[in-house]
């Protein structure tokens, strides 16, 4: 009898030790699933970070995109886009001597009709071109240099000039000469038009 009871109590010990053995073994998937949350949560939470980060980079290309936009504006048109302009080239003497001034201050249009008084200084291709002269009593002894012709209407053309050099201070007053310019135009633009001179301020010269 005793020796049954022994055999029963190891009987029983034998499945107590087996159960344990199952829960621990069936506690182990879940301690995994619990890892595998954690991993797939980190996961998440890492690419909803990026994700975040990706838009806030986005949004601020986006913002720096617009501010350049409007910083550029708009560019300011070009005068010459909006008003008439005579094509002109500067005239110079060099190695021809240059003609005497006129006695007076005036505006002078040479043609092939219409030649300078000085034989000598005829121009030889005012069958191709017209030369146009101004000569101002203001401004005395500085050098004026003609930036744009600008035809006004049919019948005026509004010379535009710079200072492009003053008196030296050695220089005797009594020796200023009057500011002139000749500048070749294309054939026929400014005939039969009234010339005004100014100065690139709206400073009218006179050239009467």
């Amino acid at each position: 009898m005793k020796h049954f009871r022994y055999i029963l109590f190891l009987t029983f010990a034998l499945m107590l030790t087996a159960c344990g053995e199952g829960e621990e073994t069936a506690s182990e998937p879940n301690d995994s699933d619990e890892t595998k949350e954690e991993t797939d949560s980190e996961e998440a939470s890492t690419e909803s970070e990026g994700t975040t980060q990706e838009d806030e980079e986005d949004n601020a290309t986006n913002e720096d995109d617009t501010n350049e936009e409007n910083t550029e504006g708009v560019a300011p048109s070009d005068p010459d886009d909006t008003i008439d302009t005579v094509d002109f080239q500067r005239v110079t003497w060099i190695g021809y001597g240059y003609p005497d001034r006129q006695p007076e201050a005036g505006v002078w249009l040479y043609t092939e009709d219409n030649q300078p008084d000085d034989d000598d200084k005829e121009f030889d291709d005012l069958d191709q071109q017209d030369v146009l002269l101004y000569q101002t009593d203001d401004y005395m002894g500085h050098e004026l240099r003609a930036q744009q012709i600008v035809l006004e209407d049919d019948d005026t053309a509004r010379v535009i000039v710079d200072i492009h050099r003053e008196p030296h201070e050695s220089d005797d007053e009594e020796d200023y000469e009057m500011p002139r310019q000749y500048l070749s135009v294309e054939k026929d633009e400014l005939r039969d038009k009234e010339i005004i001179v100014e100065t690139e301020d709206g400073d009218t010269l006179n050239v009467q």
